[in-house]
């Protein structure tokens, strides 16, 4: 434990940016001791210690003892008070401890600064099944301090997209579906304020078509209200194509089932595909695809089945839309519709009965 003289005695020497540099690694090295478990008394001795500092520095030090290695679930995310760790019921490896988050054995002060560091420096993904599996809401105190999120989705197999073989106006569909489960889920981003990243995983499931209309506006909503988030969508096409591969009507039709194992290609980048339209966006649009009809995608088991997994990851962005320009510019289009129907612009029932 360092005497008072020996902890301040770095002070001295603060004059730049480089001794503020040393002086911080050298309170780092004196409090990564927090990280593991200790007699509550010397524990709390070292929280004692880093109120002796300015928050600004004590905010420099806390994600060195907090940080974990792992995106952590908040699906299955408990903030145990009493036993001062995160517990994560489903993780592998086991859950860390981080003690100096117990009031009871570290400091109040600390252990509250410290909870919110853990918020704020760590990686978080959110299963939007695992969730609603669960009937659980997620406590509104760690969600206004996460800054980076990671969504584990699937595609929606809805068919509200389509009528009749016909696709449903914006209007019919914020009309008919707004209030759907799926989009409610998707509105749960929302109520995150303070983020800063944000990747959505996508589990693809429809062959040749995308239904984007749950999502699709709340991310413009993200943009709205988060200005400077960045947001990335990544897609995979694994699950399908797997169920494909171990179909046993190979067996019937070749007298053997698939060979070799089915290599993963992992998830396929496509946030360009996410954007807000630009202006040549819209010119493609309007002299090419005035009907704003999306042609049929490509068959994704009919394309990729026999593709390597890095062929697979170099023609994904192929199938996952026929026409992306088309695609930004609905999504707009979307939005707009999106946003009268929040500020009560258009009569639900007048609406619907009109359709």
């Amino acid at each position: 434990m360092l005497t008072r003289s020996e902890a301040t005695r770095p002070l001295d020497n603060i004059n730049s940016h480089f001794s503020l540099t040393i002086f911080i690694c050298h309170l780092h090295s004196q409090t990564r001791l927090l990280s593991v478990r200790m007699p509550p008394t010397r524990l709390q001795q070292h929280a004692e210690f880093l109120l002796r500092f300015p928050r600004e520095l004590r905010d420099m030090i806390y994600p060195d003892i907090v940080k974990e290695e792992l995106p952590v679930s908040v699906s299955n995310l408990v903030i145990s008070g009493e036993e001062g760790h995160v517990k994560e019921p489903n993780a592998r490896p086991p859950p860390t401890q981080h003690p100096i988050i117990c009031p009871q054995k570290s400091h109040p002060i600390i252990a509250a600064e410290a909870l919110e560091a853990f918020w704020q420096c760590n990686t978080f993904v959110l299963n939007f099944e695992a969730l609603v599996a669960s009937g659980r809401t997620l406590d509104a105190r760690p969600k206004s301090h996460i800054r980076h999120l990671v969504v584990s989705a699937r595609e929606e197999q809805i068919n509200a997209l389509y009528q009749g073989g016909n696709r449903v106006s914006c209007v019919e569909f914020e009309c008919r579906h707004r209030s759907d489960p799926e989009r409610r889920r998707w509105c749960e981003l929302l109520t995150f304020p303070r983020l800063e990243s944000l990747t959505i995983n996508m589990i693809k499931r429809k062959r040749k078509r995308l239904c984007w209309m749950y999502f699709s506006p709340i991310l413009h909503a993200l943009r709205e209200q988060q200005p400077g988030i960045k947001i990335s969508f990544n897609v995979s096409f694994d699950e399908m194509l797997e169920r494909d591969r171990n179909d046993p009507q190979w067996e019937a039709i070749n007298g053997q089932p698939w060979g070799g194992e089915f290599e993963s290609a992992g998830f396929i980048d496509v946030s360009d595909m996410f954007v807000p339209a630009t202006r040549e966006d819209w010119q493609y649009v309007d002299e090419y695809l005035p009907d704003r009809a999306m042609p049929t995608g490509r068959d994704i088991i009919r394309g990729l089945s026999t593709e390597s997994p890095n062929q697979r990851r170099a023609l994904g962005s192929l199938y996952f839309v026929s026409e992306p320009p088309l695609l930004r510019v609905q999504m707009d289009e979307h939005w707009k519709v999106y946003q009268e129907f929040e500020q009560g612009l258009h009569d639900e029932g007048s609406t619907a009965a009109s359709l």
